[in-house]
């Protein structure tokens, strides 16, 4: 049968047609997967619309500058919700097809879509709702009126008397980022600000110098606009703002002012300023509460002294630049935990570093020769293990690894009197201190040293007495072509202790390595570590639970066995490319009170004796305990400096006892 064109039957086909388009759009699940954060936040809309609340008409703006993401979060939120509603209009970019097309257009065909009436008359724009008033509240509607610039736009699109038009249970969203707009007509106002996700945007060149008028937003996430060429200068207070990521732009010149007063992480990774002075143009004064920064692979070539001004800063990664010094006023920063220099290779001196630092990694530093003496200024109430770097250091010389060692020797030593002094007994697993430099040799102070990775010794009848902190291990790992894909590197051993009775305790140590890359938000990936050559491992380990309470000060006869081996730190396995290829141990000890007391030092008298201000003066041969071990007189723990003493350098920091 043919049906003409006009015809009725025509027309209810057409109608069939377009009821089961809306009933299969209604079953299609809408696709939201690949779009960053776009989950939360379109819950974080739907809470404020409230679409169970059918008692009320609500209208929900959702406020924020062009580009941020308004349009999609409310347009994701529309095609989840849609169908929940009798009737049902996006209309989208109302600004531009107003300007294009006029308002009159635009009301039409929102009128057409909600009453479903492809051809309807609305008649004169001014009186268009208030005609099909009776309509228009005798269906429950969801409107979404996107980029909506001006009341008459507003007044045009839902009608001058406002809610008073729509039946009860009517959903209205308006976007804009004219915040008076929305301030008589909204019920609720969702500021889409808080995270600003620009990432790869290929075609960015500019940001707008009103971009520190977005004082809601939180997080600004630029990484990988290829062709961003400029920051603009953040003259007021962008005082919300904690994130910034900026890695691989194109930015070379960078703003003459930053004021963030809020922001905790900033990372310009890859980006090539090329201005010598670098970042003596970044105004971080305004950003005094950052904690991490990452400015890898910047072409920096120093810092300036005021670099100190960033008091809570605890992360730094300076890794691939062209640093040839780090400037002196670094050990102002306190709250500095982890400092990365990896690959600097015209880094020729380390200064004295912030007392708190826990993880130094400077693998690839070939040209750094000298640390400053003492390397971190220690003070008796120091908690923090630490674990230091030195990986394809190769122009370390003598003197700086004998000061490394000592530095790291000291250090085990407060932490290990400090443990016992508050009773702590357990087993930890991480080293007190433990440091990394080429070389294959190990440090003659160590007594007990086997080829191979594997050892078994007889300890001393006293060993276990109340003075026992743990052992002080040592090895040599011999690295063939070595590349670390996992960024996890783990010196472990097992030990196992067995005494005249039969009794046997047996735990693990971790001789530390490295455990993680420098934490840039780039998404390119880090370089593997590669080795090639032998490196000494050494590290001074808490084992308390060693020794049971009945053996305190009892002779004991015991034996200790060893053995060592290496981890991608991950998986624990065990790798083929690299052996543990020597091996050392020695027992390590709080000084006994006629010998070395810790226990009333003050830490300004401390501060003396690792700084090298006071006056050398000469000591005689150390005092050897009933245990034999080797403990350093007392003139050292008063402020003066020890001129030499078991094969460490002048300012020989090393308290402990050996055996």
């Amino acid at each position: 049968m043919m049906m003409h064109i006009g015809s009725p039957e025509c027309d209810f086909v057409d109608k069939i047609a377009k009821e089961t388009f809306k009933v299969l759009n209604k079953l299609s699940p809408s696709e939201f997967r690949g779009l960053p954060g776009i989950e939360s936040r379109m819950m974080e809309l739907e809470k404020l619309i409230a679409f169970e609340e059918t008692g009320c008409v609500r209208i929900v703006g959702v406020l924020g500058m062009a580009g941020i993401g308004k349009t999609t979060v409310a347009d994701c939120v529309y095609k989840q919700n849609y169908n929940r509603f009798d009737g049902y209009c996006f209309l989208a970019n109302v600004q531009n097809e107003s300007k294009l097309h006029g308002l009159d257009h635009l009301q039409r065909k929102l009128l057409r879509k909600l009453l479903d009436e492809e051809n309807l008359d609305v008649g004169a724009p001014e009186g268009a709702h208030e005609a099909f008033k009776d309509r228009l509240r005798n269906k429950k509607l969801f409107i979404v009126l996107d980029d909506v610039a001006n009341e008459n736009q507003l007044r045009n699109l839902i009608g001058g008397a406002g809610q008073e038009l729509y039946r009860e249970g009517t959903r209205i969203v308006i976007t804009t980022s004219n915040k008076k707009l929305l301030e008589k007509v909204v019920n609720e106002t969702y500021v889409k600000l808080t995270v600003l996700n620009l990432k790869k945007c290929s075609r960015l060149m500019h940001l707008p110098t009103t971009l520190c008028k977005l004082k809601s937003l939180k997080e600004l996430l630029l990484s990988g606009c290829s062709k961003l060429e400029s920051f603009p200068d953040i003259n007021e207070d962008m005082e919300s703002l904690e994130i910034l990521l900026m890695d691989d732009t194109a930015i070379k010149q960078t703003p003459r002012k930053m004021d963030m007063s809020n922001l905790k992480l900033f990372s310009f990774g890859g980006s090539k300023v090329h201005d010598l002075a670098c970042l003596e143009l970044l105004p971080f004064s305004g950003c005094s509460r950052l904690s991490d920064m990452y400015l890898t692979d910047c072409n920096l070539y120093k810092l300036p002294d005021s670099f100190s001004c960033l008091s809570l800063l605890q992360t730094l990664c300076l890794s691939r630049n062209n640093i040839k010094n780090l400037p002196g006023s670094i050990k102002k920063l306190h709250h500095l935990k982890s400092l990365y220099l990896k690959h600097c290779q015209n880094l020729v001196s380390l200064p004295v570093l912030p007392s708190n630092l826990q993880y130094l990694d400077a693998h690839g530093c070939i040209s750094l020769e000298t640390v400053a003496k003492p390397m971190t200024l220690l003070v008796v109430a120091e908690r923090n293990q630490s674990t230091f770097v030195f990986t394809d250091c190769f122009k370390l010389n003598r003197d700086a690894q004998e000061s490394i060692v000592a530095h790291t020797q000291l250090k085990s030593q407060i932490l290990g009197n400090g443990s016992i002094q508050l009773n702590h007994k357990g087993l930890v697993s991480e080293p007190l201190a433990s440091v990394s430099f080429p070389g294959n040799d190990l440090p003659l102070w160590f007594r007990h040293q086997r080829m191979g990775s594997s050892m078994e010794t007889h300890l001393p009848p006293h060993w276990c007495d109340d003075k026992f902190i743990g052992l002080s291990l040592c090895v040599v790992v011999s690295f063939k072509d070595y590349v670390d894909k996992t960024n996890r590197f783990s010196v472990i051993c097992k030990c196992k202790f067995r005494n005249e009775d039969g009794d046997c305790i047996s735990f693990t140590c971790n001789l530390g390595g490295w455990k993680e890359q420098c934490g840039s938000s780039s998404s390119r990936e880090e370089e593997p570590r590669k080795l090639t050559s032998d490196h000494v491992f050494i590290s001074y380990n808490n084992c308390f639970h060693a020794k049971k309470s009945h053996d305190l000060n009892r002779c004991c006869n015991t034996t200790a066995s060893f053995k060592f081996f290496v981890t991608d730190g991950v998986a624990k396995r065990k790798l083929d490319c690299c052996e543990v290829v020597k091996c050392g141990m020695s027992l390590l000890y709080a000084p006994d009170e006629n010998d070395c007391r810790l226990q009333g030092l003050q830490e300004s008298s401390l501060e003396k004796a690792v700084s090298g201000k006071e006056t050398e003066t000469a000591v005689d041969e150390a005092v050897v305990s009933k245990r034999g071990r080797f403990c350093i007189p007392e003139e050292l723990l008063n402020g003066k400096r020890i001129k030499k003493e078991i094969s460490f350098a002048d300012c020989d920091c090393s308290v402990l006892s050996y055996i």
